[in-house]
């Protein structure tokens, strides 16, 4: 009698189960349905895939930057480094309001040659709130490829 791996069989078993988790946390309220909420919520779109800060969302300011970061369920990031916070239009680059993704552990950044746009629609300094919407294309220098990055933020931040 041969015999075969089970490996495959059980890696398939374990994506249904957690598919299937999700689905049943998500009925149950565990696990929200949508991306965070109001004062609490990092959302993009990478490549033409939805991406959400559905695992943490951290964003603190030290009076002259907020640092905003997001994990999701999978294990990537989405981190910001704001330096212009008023209400209006930024670039994002190196080395003003930049950008991380860590995507299945490769970092993608914002460049001074291929900048992106922050629009800060509001930014509530009494209650630690800031609304934005970004675009910008990130590079790694490992292989070359870049990743097309656009969404919002609605974060409360600590000081």
């Amino acid at each position: 009698m041969k015999r075969t791996s089970r490996y495959p069989i059980i890696a398939a078993l374990f994506l249904l189960a957690t598919g299937y988790a999700k689905e049943v946390g998500e009925e149950l309220g565990l696990i929200p349905t949508g991306c965070g909420s109001d004062g609490a919520r990092l959302e993009a779109t990478v490549n033409g895939t939805s991406w959400c800060a559905d695992a943490n969302l951290t964003a603190a300011a030290n009076g002259d930057e907020i640092l905003v970061n997001g994990i999701t369920i999978t294990g990537g990031t989405l981190t910001f480094q704001l330096d212009s916070m008023a209400v209006g239009a930024h670039p994002l680059n190196e080395g003003n309001n930049s950008v991380l993704l860590t995507t299945f552990g490769l970092p993608y950044l914002s460049t001074d040659t291929d900048p992106g746009v922050i629009t800060v629609l509001a930014h509530d300094t009494a209650a630690n709130r800031l609304q934005a919407e970004f675009t910008v294309t990130l590079h790694t220098e490992l292989d070359g490829s870049t990743r097309e990055v656009s969404g919002s933020m609605d974060v409360t931040y600590v000081e």
